[in-house]
């Protein structure tokens, strides 16, 4: 998206049956060890790196006509307790 196109606040809902969007939130936070706003987009970036790296392997591995690299909803990673990742803003 352009800069000029880019909004200057995203609202995430986490009332009424979305509160879990919260703690998903805060756990990134504390995974990459920034605020909550760098924390959601760095775990979309990772998502979407992982999930196109893994398409283009599955890919290569998969039989002509295949859906394998597709998946219907995308799984969860869990980090590990060990792992310390941070990012510069």
């Amino acid at each position: 998206m352009a800069r000029n196109q880019t909004p200057g606040s995203v609202r995430i809902r986490t009332d009424e049956g979305n509160e879990w969007r919260y703690d998903a939130i805060q756990k990134a936070a504390n995974f990459y060890d920034c605020n909550r706003s760098n924390a959601v987009a760095f775990a979309c970036e990772d998502v979407t790196n992982s999930f196109t790296q893994l398409a283009a392997s599955s890919s290569a591995r998969a039989s002509p006509g295949s859906n394998v690299a597709r998946s219907p909803r995308p799984f969860r990673l869990e980090p590990s307790p060990s792992t310390s990742r941070r990012r510069s803003p």
